[in-house]
């Protein structure tokens, strides 16, 4: 099982409909039927040990504005603020 997250239009799945920003889990052999539809959710993997595209797809698929930042450093940096803020530290 992976989870996943609904990108824009909304995805049914083993009976249930989940529109855009809601995560669900999906059996890993039917995710691609759905791929271009939802953003799968690496859980296991810390951001730190993300590469560079991974974590702007994570940030765009969170609402993270990057603004001007392109280094892996600096977009770690503001995810990681942003998920402070998120979590109300």
């Amino acid at each position: 099982m992976k989870k996943v997250e609904v990108i824009e239009i909304p995805v049914r799945y083993n009976g249930e409909t989940y529109v855009a920003g809601q995560t669900f889990e999906i059996e890993v052999q039917h995710i691609a039927g759905i791929q271009q539809h939802v953003n799968v959710i690496s859980e296991d993997k810390p951001f730190e040990e993300m590469k560079l595209d991974e974590l702007k797809e994570y940030a765009k698929s969170k609402e993270i504005e990057l603004g001007k930042a392109t280094k892996t450093e600096d977009i770690l940096a503001i995810i990681i603020e942003a998920q402070k803020v998120a979590a109300g530290e």
